[in-house]
């Protein structure tokens, strides 16, 4: 395979990587995927232990209805094997959510379908008076319907800016900013205002919090079998070392494990280090390199797994959070300089409560997560 020529290669095997080489592949280009590990997925690995099938971390599809998944399917032509283990408007209750407010010596908690058409059981939850649930009732509102052409807008706003326009509880700043986190990795100081707002509007327009048959992995081999099918190279244990450019123009890869040509090398290994480390700054505008320089990565997310031997919770999905749990810029920089927080956001996903072939009958797997340092050489996650 060593020095073998190709139309388009490919780097790394996520999602993103795994569908983009089998539609290349599936549109007849000889078409070559890299990946740095012994298997394929990326972050979205479903793997087995003991009888159990689990994510590496917990997931969520957002939107249920007409998900990127739906596209690449049908164009491949496995649209039936696109099993969602929940339809959008499925009427059993699916997310739990507890939370606490500054001011209140426990937890309280809320449970609801997929859909979040219905604000009522948050403004319960946060104990909103008649006031404070028309203000947010508005808000909702008016981000849920707003037009792509004014989320667009919002792309240099960040959420923090966005909802201070609005007269709003504290009460629902504090779950946005929660939202923040647990669904980008970031704090709500920073993150743009128009990709959480198009979140939130998916979830309440297509729904959100489903799952598949088999967990998330199973899409990714899906689709590599596909791609395998229509002639795809896979090569894994392969981290690339080097984009080759030559004259201006891409030539290939080289890796571990050998140089590989192709005129066209898509990579999703990340826009940092792709362009600073893997092509090289020297090879685009400084202007550009400059841009790139500036840009923030987002937190990282780090998982806990629970292999319980009896069933305990019956929902798919909980999260927790309080108002002094959820990060933003300052908590985070506190963190940093060593403050130890009390408590933790936290995502957690039950995969037999969606798919019940995936634990042994009577128990259960807890997949959990919260945010940490996105520091891939730091000595330990910021949590307790």
């Amino acid at each position: 395979m060593t020095g073998e020529n190709y139309d388009v290669i490919v780097i790394g095997s996520g999602p993103g990587g795994t569908a983009c080489a089998a539609l290349l592949a599936n549109g007849g280009l000889k078409t070559l995927l890299l990946e740095k590990n012994d298997r394929l997925g990326g972050k979205m690995m479903t793997v087995s232990r003991e009888g159990f099938e689990y994510d590496l971390w917990p997931h969520g599809q957002v939107p249920m209805r007409g998900s990127a998944f739906e596209v690449v399917f049908r164009e491949l032509g496995v649209e039936s094997e696109l099993m969602p283990c929940l339809s959008p408007d499925s009427p059993g209750e699916v997310v739990g959510i507890s939370y606490r407010a500054s001011e209140w010596a426990d937890y309280r908690s809320v449970s609801f379908a997929q859909t979040m058409q219905d604000a009522t059981p948050f403004f319960d939850l946060w104990g909103l008076d008649e006031n404070e649930r028309a203000n947010a009732l508005r808000f909702l509102a008016e981000m849920v319907a707003m037009p792509p052409e004014k989320v667009d807008e919002l792309d240099d706003v960040t959420m923090h800016d966005f909802i201070s326009r609005y007269d709003v509880s504290y009460r629902l700043y504090s779950y946005l900013a929660f939202h923040a986190n647990a669904s980008l990795a970031e704090p709500v100081d920073l993150v743009s205002a128009s990709e959480q707002v198009k979140i939130m509007q998916q979830l309440a327009r297509q729904g959100g919090g489903g799952n598949y048959k088999g967990g998330f992995g199973r899409l990714i081999d899906v689709m590599a079998r596909v791609f395998r099918a229509r002639a795809g190279a896979v090569l894994t244990r392969a981290r690339v070392e080097k984009i080759a450019v030559e004259d201006g123009e891409v030539t290939g890869v080289v890796t571990e494990a050998g140089e590989f040509k192709a005129p066209i090398v898509i990579s999703s290994a990340g826009i940092q280090p792709t362009v600073l480390k893997l092509v090289g700054e020297e090879h685009f505008d400084r202007s550009y390199v400059a841009y790139i320089k500036d840009l923030v990565p987002g937190w990282g997310f780090t998982g806990a797994h629970y292999f319980l031997n009896r069933e305990v919770l019956n929902l798919p999905m909980y999260v927790t959070y309080s108002d002094d749990s959820w990060w933003n810029l300052e908590r985070f920089r506190e963190v940093q300089a060593g403050k130890v927080p009390d408590e933790i956001i936290l995502f957690m996903t039950i995969p037999s409560n969606y798919d019940p072939d995936m634990a042994p009958p009577g128990k259960q797997c807890l997949v959990a997560g919260t945010i940490c340092s996105p520091d891939p050489e730091a000595k330990r996650c910021m949590t307790p």
